[in-house]
């Protein structure tokens, strides 16, 4: 399951969306954007919104996020445990690559 958690604006205009994505394994925070999706943070399976809205907020990821030029984080990867169940394959394939839009 993926569920946009929060929205921001950074400083070059650009709109990003922040996403939990479920996996078997736990969850994904992600920071999707007008390039590849990074990854902000994992959380454990018993975990959920309430973690991940801390870990934005309390680790102060949102505010830097607005004013940075340069992505804070590592890009996304199909590899990623959240994400096999969608893919139905743990190959490794970059998240900006065709194929991989998004995970539903």
């Amino acid at each position: 399951m993926t569920e946009v958690i929060a929205t921001y604006e950074d400083a070059a205009g650009n709109r990003h969306e922040i996403e939990l994505v479920e996996g078997p394994q736990g969850a994904l925070v992600v920071d999707r954007g007008p390039k590849a999706p990074r990854v902000v943070c994992e959380l454990e399976p018993d975990e959920g919104v309430g973690q991940a809205l801390a870990a934005l907020e309390a680790g102060g990821y949102l505010e830097r996020a607005r004013e940075a030029r340069r992505p804070l984080c590592r890009r996304l990867c199909a590899c990623e445990p959240a994400l096999a169940e969608h893919r139905g394959s743990d190959e490794h394939v970059e998240a900006s690559e065709p194929g991989l839009a998004r995970a539903a």
